[in-house]
């Protein structure tokens, strides 16, 4: 498991290189602005290398904004899933979930770094479950406001520290807040745009526009060989990422993109990176 702290730079990157993984997919790459600012492309990165041959592999990516748990008078003295589940919200979906007889997404993560504090993190990704129920373009919020779906707490020795909410997605709104996005196996490549960067020579080229990307930001490889590598890049539009949300009491501009790797449904890596847009 690789966690990656938050720190004053403005571009955060790991590599990972040197010693074989055991793992069938070992990361290459984490990039992610840590800083999102108006002079910068803003663009995230991940990278891994094929091991060993994988019959099918997956990135996914949850976006998520940070709830002023204060104004919204959120907050339990519990940690992992006991506080996740003394949030009445949360507890709520997860009654559904039994109902409806599918598991959430469920994993703790020890050890993360926000703003230079150290944290416990627990995740619930309810997005399996409410997909019968609701078309993936509504619940992404490519067609209305979307829905959410994914929780992440970070608790301390007092208990809830900050919660974030959002959804499995490359980024909220995506279809105005990301410039490009390129999904890469190797020399080849598949390239999406924002409807308002695209020319007629990137139609021409094969270049799709974003809602055409992938749903719910997750990207699919299959049949790899060894030493393959496959790559996600995308860049985000700082202009378009709003500042705190009064109505709603929500930090729009603190962000967590949580990212996970896995190979032929077992899940390799996880990480989470944590972004303010300034």
């Amino acid at each position: 498991m690789v966690l990656v702290a938050l720190t004053a730079s403005t571009v955060f990157t790991l590599f990972l290189v040197g010693e074989r993984s055991r793992e069938d997919l070992e990361i290459l790459e984490n990039t992610f602005p840590v800083q999102m600012r108006h002079d910068l492309r803003n663009t995230f990165s991940i990278a891994a290398i094929v091991r060993r041959p994988v019959m099918y592999a997956q990135i996914e990516i949850g976006s998520l904004t940070r709830l002023d748990i204060v104004e919204l008078s959120i907050g339990t003295d519990k940690s992992g899933r006991d506080g996740m589940f003394s949030l009445g919200f949360i507890s709520d979906l997860y009654d559904l979930a039994v109902a409806l007889g599918i598991e959430p997404v469920e994993y703790e993560m020890e050890n993360v770094d926000w703003n230079r504090t150290r944290y416990s993190m627990y995740v619930m990704d309810f997005t399996d479950v409410l997909l019968p129920l609701v078309d993936a373009r509504t619940l992404g919020g490519y067609r209305g406001g979307g829905l959410t779906t994914i929780y992440a707490g970070l608790f301390n020795e007092s208990g809830l520290g900050h919660l974030y909410a959002g959804s499995r997605d490359f980024f909220s709104s995506r279809n105005s807040t990301i410039t490009e996005l390129t999904i890469s196996l190797n020399d080849e490549k598949q390239v999406y745009k924002r409807v308002k960067e695209l020319s007629s020579g990137d139609v021409a080229s094969g270049v799709a526009p974003m809602l055409d990307a992938p749903d719910l930001g997750t990207v699919s490889f299959s049949d790899l060989g060894r030493d393959d590598t496959v790559r996600l890049s995308y860049s985000i539009d700082r202009a378009t990422v709003p500042a705190y949300d009064e109505t709603y009491k929500i930090w729009r501009q603190h962000r967590l993109e949580l990212v996970t790797i896995s190979a032929n449904g077992e899940v390799q890596s996880r990480m989470a990176d944590f972004c303010f847009a300034i």
